[in-house]
């Protein structure tokens, strides 16, 4: 019984042959090696803009409650007569500007292609 690498490698034919189908394989991986760097370096872009969204918020945040602070007797600050149904703020008044809030995520969030966007945010 002979032994043909062509035949055990799933190939008939010639060293050629199998120079075509390793540089067909190479040209393969290189390929895959192109687009996981390409993946990687979206995700890191991504990470990082997340990180910047973040930070963004934070500072935001502490805005909003100097603003509160120093602004009590605000009409934004006022209960609306509506309530959290979630289980951290279950009960609790939401205020005139939450409102505002909702209305501004909700909308930006849809624009954005989210669908249901109050099923994102604490309600």
């Amino acid at each position: 019984m002979s032994f043909n690498l062509g035949v055990a490698i799933g190939q008939s034919g010639t060293i050629a042959d199998l120079d075509r189908k390793v540089a067909s394989l190479r040209r393969a991986l290189a390929e895959r090696d192109a687009e996981i760097q390409r993946l990687t370096d979206l995700l890191e872009e991504n990470s990082n803009q997340l990180a910047l969204h973040r930070a963004h918020a934070a500072a935001l945040e502490v805005v909003i409650q100097e603003y509160q602070r120093q602004h009590s007797d605000s009409p934004l600050l006022r209960a609306s007569g509506q309530h959290y149904r979630d289980a951290g703020a279950r009960g609790e008044a939401k205020t005139v500007g939450r409102l505002f809030y909702e209305r501004a995520f909700d909308t930006k969030a849809a624009e954005l292609g989210i669908e249901n966007p109050a099923s994102r945010r604490t309600d």
